[in-house]
Formats: structure tokens, C-alpha cells, sequence
């Protein structure tokens, strides 16, 4: 009797234990619950075809996602190639993974992508810069421009004002002069446009879509207001100062006079009352040209053919190296400006008052000494300084699985997409 009440309190005991071990693996960090998995469970290797080759290592690890969260749930422990030492970066085919315990059992309703850190500056950008960061900086900029505002343009006017004053005119003249060097290029350059834009296009446009609306809404002004000018011309005054003027008498120019006295005191008020009409006829006029869909396409076609003209792209790329580039006196002003002590004083005064922003900013992208690095800098550092977490594959389910327990020992690899979740990525709290 006692060995039977033995064996029963030994059995509670062991599912008790089974159920506080279940329990604890549930309460543990992901980290400590794979580890444990990976040592009470056994793995197995299941066999890899890519694609198309792609760059692998052993060593590389297989993800997969509980939600939002990642865990590891196998590595690449050999690459089949035959120019590869095993540790090397070699592309292939074919690689094997050991799968640990916490992989699923049935690996017939999973596929496999294969993903990787692009190894660009505009990666790194996105990295270092998620949207919460760009809005986190962009307030602390415009905080800063806020309160300091006033202090820092009152001390950076005069300098910008004067380095823009002097940059301005010394651009101008070396603009000129560039133009002049080139004078015969830009003559061949007109004259080439002038036979295949201006004759060829645009003079028949204006010919045959502009001057017709500009004779139909314009005409009947012009001969309203000829009609007015003319009743308040005196012939008698103009016909006898000419003949004046014509004869050997002292006094001249009379009729230039009266011609003055005429639009002085008769055209202009004439021109005047009926400058009103005239805009809302010169609108009317644009309005209409406007919407003209030969004249829209024409001009945009010839637009386009003069910026896209190699000729011209060069001339102008060549005008503004001249001006900006190679202009020695600009250099030199530039440099005049800023070293003068009004110049030091005020960039001073803007570093002491943007200083504070500045090492904000450092913070919210690398973090600080008082504190742990930012998640995106270590996933920078990780991936382009210590050639670490560029590679990854992810197992994730496609369909409903059809074959509990079915034994699978060969899985394709597509390649994912390079906008995948990072598995390396882990922003544990937003920062303030």
C-alpha cells in the first residue's frame, strides 16, 4: 500500500514540475526561452535550393516571427560550393540548415525567404532616420529656430547681406564675361534654333493660332479708340505747322510740338479712360491663347527640345562652372566675408545658442554616454562596420498545413523583399 501511495505522490510531483516548467518557459525573455529549446530539443538539417544564386554564409541565421517578434529558430551550417572554404561568403544554389527544436514540425505548409541588408547610403539614411526621428529632429529644429531666432538673424544679417551683395555682383560680371567667350558658340547655338524653333514652329503658330484672337478680341478697342483720337486730331493745326516746318522761316519743330500737345492733352486721357477695357481685352487674349491646345503643345515641345538639347546642356553646364566652380573671386569673397570678427562674432553667438539642439540631435541618432546607442545606430554599426546581421532567411507558413508531422528534408529559397521586417531591429520603447 505504501509503494502505491509512493508512486502516486512521485507521479503528482513529476506533472507538477512539467506544468511550473512550462509555466517558467512561458515568463521567460525570448533569448533565455530559444536557449532552452535549442538544449531540451532535438535539431534536425533540412536541405536548401535557392532560386537563383545568392550570397550566403554559415552562420547565417533562420528567423521566424511570433508577431511582432522574432526569434531564431535555426542557422546555415554548411554551404555547398566548390571554390568555397566553409566560413567564406560564397554564392550558391544549394546550403543546409540545422533547424533547432523551437522550428515547426511541419515544414511542408512553410516557405523560405532569403533577405539582406542593401549595402547602400540610402539604407543607411532610412535606418539611421525612421519616421519617429525625422519628426523627433524637425521639432527640435524648429523649437531652436523659435527661440532663437531673433538673437541669431539680428547677428547674421549684415554678413549674409554683405556676402550676398558682393557674391552677387562678382557672379554677374563673370557671367557676362563667360557669355562672351562663348559668343560664337551661343551665335551657332541661336542661329540653329532660330531655323528649326522660330521659323519652323512658332512663327506659323503665331501666324495661324495667336494673331487671329489677337485680331478678333483686339480690333474692335483699337477701332473704338482710333475712332476718338481721330475726331479730337485737328488737321488745320498739324497740316499748317507742317508746311511751317518746311519753310525757311526761323522757328521749327512745330509740329513735333503739336504732336506733344496732342498726346498730352487729347490721347492720354483718351488712352486712360480706356485702360480698363484694354487689360480685360489683354487677359481675355491670354486667357484664350492659353487654353489653345496647338499653342500648349508646341511651346512645351519646344521647351523640351532646347533643355534636352546636348549642346545646349553643356553650354550651360559650362556658363554655371564659370560662375560657381572655377570663379577664384567668388572663392575668395566667400572666404573674406566669413573670416571678418563681425563674421566670427555672430557664428559664435548662433553656435553657442545651437549647441544645445545639436547635441539633442546626436542623442535622438546615436544616443548618449549616460545611455544605451540608439537601436537604428547599432543596427548601422552591426551591419556596415562589423560586417554582422546582413544576411537572414525568414520561415513563415503559405498555406494550411495538410500533413501534421510530415517529415520534410528539402525547402526552396525565394529571395524576399528588400522592404522585409528586420529581425535585428528592436526599438524597445519610443525615446523622448
Amino acid at each position: 500500500m505504501r509503494k502505491w501511495v509512493g508512486a502516486i505522490i512521485w507521479i503528482l510531483i513529476a506533472i507538477a514540475a512539467c506544468i511550473g516548467w512550462n509555466r517558467y518557459l512561458g515568463q521567460q525573455a525570448p533569448a533565455a526561452k530559444q536557449l532552452v529549446e535549442y538544449w531540451t530539443e532535438s535539431p534536425s538539417q533540412v536541405e536548401l535550393e535557392f532560386e537563383s544564386p545568392m550570397p550566403v554564409r554559415v552562420g547565417d541565421p533562420v528567423m521566424q516571427f511570433e508577431g511582432d517578434v522574432a526569434k531564431m529558430v535555426g542557422v546555415i551550417c554548411h554551404v555547398e560550393s566548390p571554390a568555397s572554404i566553409r566560413e567564406d561568403l560564397v554564392t550558391t544554389t544549394r546550403a543546409y540548415a540545422q533547424l533547432f527544436g523551437a522550428a515547426p514540425d511541419d515544414l511542408a505548409g512553410m516557405e523560405l525567404t532569403y533577405h539582406s541588408t542593401p549595402d547602400s547610403i540610402e539604407w543607411v539614411i532610412q535606418t539611421m532616420l525612421p519616421p519617429a526621428t525625422r519628426q523627433r529632429i524637425s521639432q527640435l529644429v524648429v523649437d531652436a529656430y523659435r527661440e532663437n531666432q531673433s538673437e541669431i538673424l539680428a547677428e547674421l544679417r549684415p554678413v549674409l547681406e554683405k556676402t550676398f551683395d558682393d557674391a552677387t555682383q562678382i557672379m554677374r560680371e563673370e557671367f557676362h564675361q563667360s557669355v562672351q567667350r562663348r559668343d560664337q558658340q551661343i551665335q551657332k547655338l541661336s542661329q540653329r534654333y532660330q531655323d528649326e524653333l522660330v521659323d519652323e514652329k512658332l512663327v506659323p503658330l503665331v501666324q495661324q493660332e495667336i494673331w487671329p484672337v489677337i485680331e478678333r478680341l483686339g480690333q474692335p478697342l483699337v477701332i473704338d479708340i482710333g475712332r476718338q483720337l481721330w475726331a479730337e486730331a485737328s488737321i488745320w493745326r498739324f497740316g499748317w505747322r507742317l508746311l511751317y516746318d518746311q519753310t525757311p522761316l526761323p522757328q521749327r519743330n512745330l509740329t513735333h510740338k503739336e504732336f506733344e500737345r496732342f498726346v498730352g492733352e487729347k490721347a492720354r486721357p483718351i488712352i486712360q479712360e480706356k485702360l480698363p477695357d484694354i487689360i480685360a481685352t489683354q487677359q481675355e487674349m491670354l486667357a484664350e491663347i492659353s487654353r489653345n491646345e496647338k499653342v500648349r503643345e508646341t511651346v512645351s515641345d519646344s521647351i523640351r527640345t532646347v533643355i534636352r538639347d546636348e549642346e545646349f546642356q553643356t553650354l550651360a553646364a559650362d556658363i554655371m562652372k564659370d560662375v560657381l566652380v572655377d570663379n577664384e573671386k567668388l572663392h575668395e569673397v566667400l572666404v573674406e566675408n566669413w573670416n571678418t570678427p563681425e563674421a566670427q562674432q555672430a557664428l559664435e553667438i548662433t553656435n553657442r545658442r545651437l549647441e544645445p539642439t545639436v547635441t539633442k540631435i546626436g542623442q535622438t541618432l546615436f544616443g548618449s554616454p549616460d545611455s544605451q546607442i540608439t537601436p537604428e545606430f547599432s543596427r548601422v554599426l552591426r551591419s556596415q562596420i562589423m560586417q554582422k546581421d546582413q544576411r537572414w532567411f525568414v520561415l513563415r507558413p503559405i498555406r494550411s498545413s495538410t500533413g501534421h508531422g510530415q517529415t520534410v528534408d528539402r525547402i526552396q529559397v525565394r529571395r524576399g523583399k528588400e522592404d522585409g521586417r528586420d529581425p535585428f531591429y528592436f526599438p524597445r520603447r519610443p525615446r523622448q
